[in-house]
């Protein structure tokens, strides 16, 4: 028997006490869903220089996404974008909806190209409102 596991099966009365969370927390999809971190963050988040930046950049990555409170406060962060999107996109179909009211509740739209205008026309309109509104907005600095 190996003395790795010797140490395991003899000391693990002590062993156990010992661990932060309990063993059930240790399971193989756990595991399974790190792996598909390492293999996103060794893709788009690490310098491809040399093999040494590369894994002490996984590593430092992989320390911050297990950190509790900064992955909560990340996953808060990323809800809020998403709702954000959500309600932009809602303004949108809101503007799109008016916009085919005032032509009588149908759009009667002959071509593509007159299609195409109409589209980019009310997508012009949503851009240069979400401007004046940055524009306005306090992370905005003229400098």
């Amino acid at each position: 028997m190996p003395v790795s596991m010797h140490k395991l099966l003899v000391h693990s009365s002590q062993i156990i006490p010992n661990f932060d969370l309990p063993i059930g927390f240790f399971s193989g999809e756990a595991l399974e869903a790190r792996n598909k971190d390492n293999k996103y963050i060794r893709l788009f988040h690490t310098r491809k220089i040399n093999r040494v930046t590369t894994i002490t950049d996984q590593f430092n990555r992989l320390l911050v996404t297990s950190e509790f409170n900064i992955s909560t406060v990340c996953r808060s962060f990323h809800q809020d974008i998403a709702e954000s999107e959500d309600e932009e996109e809602d303004e949108i179909e809101e503007e799109i909806e008016k916009s085919v009211d005032i032509n009588n509740n149908e759009m009667e739209i002959d071509d593509d190209e007159t299609d195409k205008h109409h589209v980019f026309e009310i997508l012009l309109k949503a851009e240069t409102i979400i401007i004046s509104d940055i524009a306005n907005s306090d992370f905005y600095d003229d400098n």
